[in-house]
């Protein structure tokens, strides 16, 4: 297995609030893989809309496209 080497400054993986907004002052969730790549387009949350419920969807993207690999011992 090929190693990574650390890098500064990138987004880990999870769900982010951008550090823009949208074109009317909205705000703007990105969801992040393990591997510093976006999982599809920055998403932007409408005005007045739940960006909690915006949140919880993206993690269930992070979830399904960037699964944790899980450590089994045998």
């Amino acid at each position: 297995m090929q190693q990574v080497a650390p890098t500064k400054g990138l987004l880990g993986r999870g769900v982010w609030v951008a550090p823009w907004r949208g074109p009317n002052d909205e705000i703007v969730l990105l969801a992040v893989s393990r591997w510093h790549r976006l999982l599809g387009a920055p998403f932007i949350v409408p005005t007045g809309a739940n960006h909690v419920q915006a949140s919880d969807d993206l993690w269930a993207r992070v979830e399904r496209d960037d699964p944790v690999p899980v450590l089994r011992i045998i």
